[in-house]
C-alpha cells in the first residue's frame, strides 16, 4: 500500500527546473531555425550568420526607432498616452534593484514598443515589430550574460523626458546613441560566447 502524498512528493522531487526546461526548449527551437548548434555536454555554439544578422537588425531598429521617438516628440500627446512607457521605466528600475533580468527584459521590450506606438506610425510599428521578434530570440540566448542595465535605464529615462518635452532632435540623438551601444553588445555576446 502506498502512503497518501507519496506520489505528490515524488513529483516534486522529479519536477524539472522550469528555467532549465525553458532554456533547453529555446535552444532546440533556435537550433531548428539554424541559429545555433547544440553541442552535447558542452552547451551551444552560436552560428556566425546569426551574429551578422543581429548587427543588421540593430541597424534597422536604430534607424526606425530613432524616427519613431522624433515623431512621438512632435505629436501633441495627452499625458495619459505616456502611462505604459512610464510604467515600463519604473518596472525596469525595480527589476534592476531586484537583479531580476527576466522582468527587466520584459519591461524593456514594453518600453521600446511604446516608443514606436507613440510615434503614431503603423509602418514603423510593423517594421519594428518584425525585427524585435529576432532580437527576442537573441536575448533568450544571452540575457544571463548581459552586464547590468543601469546605463540602459538612464538612457530610457532621458529619451522619455525628451519626448515629453517635445524635443524630437534630442530624443532621436539619445535613442540612437542608446541603440548603437546596445547594438554593439548583443552581437558581441553572440560571437564570443558558447553557452552551457
Amino acid at each position: 500500500m502506498v502512503a497518501v502524498g507519496t506520489a505528490t512528493q515524488s513529483n516534486r522531487r522529479n519536477k524539472p527546473n522550469t528555467r532549465v526546461a525553458l532554456e533547453t526548449l529555446t535552444n532546440l527551437i533556435l537550433q531548428a531555425q539554424g541559429l545555433l548548434e547544440v553541442v552535447p555536454r558542452r552547451g551551444v555554439k552560436i552560428l556566425p550568420d546569426w551574429t551578422d544578422d543581429m548587427l543588421e537588425i540593430y541597424q534597422v531598429l536604430t534607424a526606425v526607432e530613432g524616427l519613431a521617438v522624433d515623431l512621438a516628440a512632435q505629436r501633441d500627446l495627452a499625458p495619459e498616452e505616456f502611462g505604459h512607457a512610464e510604467k515600463a521605466i519604473v518596472e525596469m528600475e525595480a527589476s534592476l534593484k531586484d537583479d531580476n533580468r527576466e522582468a527587466w527584459a520584459v519591461a524593456d521590450e514594453i518600453f521600446h514598443s511604446e516608443l514606436v506606438r507613440l510615434s503614431g506610425n503603423s509602418g514603423i510599428a510593423a517594421i519594428a515589430g518584425f525585427h524585435n521578434n529576432q532580437v527576442r530570440r537573441a536575448r533568450a540566448v544571452t540575457f544571463t550574460l548581459r552586464p547590468s542595465s543601469v546605463q540602459s535605464n538612464e538612457d530610457h529615462l532621458e529619451v522619455f523626458k525628451a519626448i515629453r518635452k517635445g524635443d524630437g532632435e534630442r530624443a532621436k540623438r539619445l535613442h540612437i546613441d542608446h541603440r548603437v551601444t546596445t547594438g554593439e553588445l548583443l552581437p558581441g555576446l553572440l560571437s564570443s560566447t558558447a553557452l552551457g
